[in-house]
């Protein structure tokens, strides 16, 4: 069984940590937190994140948060993780 979307429910350090490994596995990902501003804290956490491993050769930056879209509601997904 394979997982294309993945919808990832709190935006804190592990949950953002789970949408980055999600999303540079390929699989889009929809990240959620019902803490206003949580969610864009957490993309700016996993985008931190991913500089500094492009600094060290990983890839673009831009083609990994490109797969995580912010969400105000719980969506369908594939896989929820909590």
């Amino acid at each position: 069984m394979t997982f294309e979307h993945v919808l990832v429910v709190g935006a804190g350090q592990m949950g953002a940590g789970i949408a980055q490994v999600v999303a540079a596995s390929g699989r889009r990902v929809t990240l959620h937190d019902a803490a206003p501003g949580a969610v864009e804290r957490g993309l700016e956490a996993i985008g931190k994140s991913l500089a500094k491993l492009q600094e060290k050769g990983g890839g673009d930056p831009g083609e990994v948060l490109a797969r995580i879209a912010p969400a105000d509601e719980v969506v369908g997904a594939d896989l929820l993780i909590e």
